[in-house]
């Protein structure tokens, strides 16, 4: 089973890379690997649908957010990310910025380098957790070295 949806989401994920892309073909393949259980598939199908892949797959926060935390549980770091962004905006779950910040942080420990960062700004602004500069600088240094670093902006 798994091999079959390794083969399902890499055909999958070929087709949606094209340059003309038969999208339909490749959103009823992901969908496929995803209800196989694999976590990528299930990861790359809630991109779609928080983003939309019109006219195959509008944007749909709630069927995005429940397939993020299925992907989470395979230790994604996007999908901790994604999930991140969902809380900070609302996005197919009720704002909240303790859960933005905490999932950040997941997002960084596995390896999420854009969320390094992230962590910095929010412990520089106490957003979700209680500010700490001097730990934000430590973020922000680690950001540095890996080319994420931005420039603190108040979420």
């Amino acid at each position: 089973m798994i091999d079959e949806a390794a083969k399902i989401f890499a055909e999958a994920d070929a087709e949606s890379r094209r340059e003309k892309p038969d999208f339909g073909k490749a959103v009823t393949l992901m969908r496929r690997a995803a209800d196989l259980g694999h976590s990528m598939a299930r990861y790359a199908l809630a991109t779609w649908y928080l983003h939309g892949k019109e006219p195959h797959l509008y944007k749909d926060y709630d069927e995005a957010f429940r397939l993020l935390e299925k992907a989470a549980k395979a230790n994604i770091p996007a999908a901790f990310y994604d999930i991140a962004v969902c809380y900070a905006k609302g996005e197919g779950v009720e704002q909240s910025s303790a859960k933005a910040f905490e999932n950040y942080l997941r997002a960084a420990l596995h390896g999420d380098a854009d969320a390094v960062n992230k962590v910095g700004q929010y412990y520089y602004f106490g957003i979700g957790t209680s500010e700490d500069r001097r730990i934000a600088e430590i973020w922000f240094d680690r950001a540095e070295e890996l080319g994420t670093y931005e420039p603190e902006e108040e979420q």
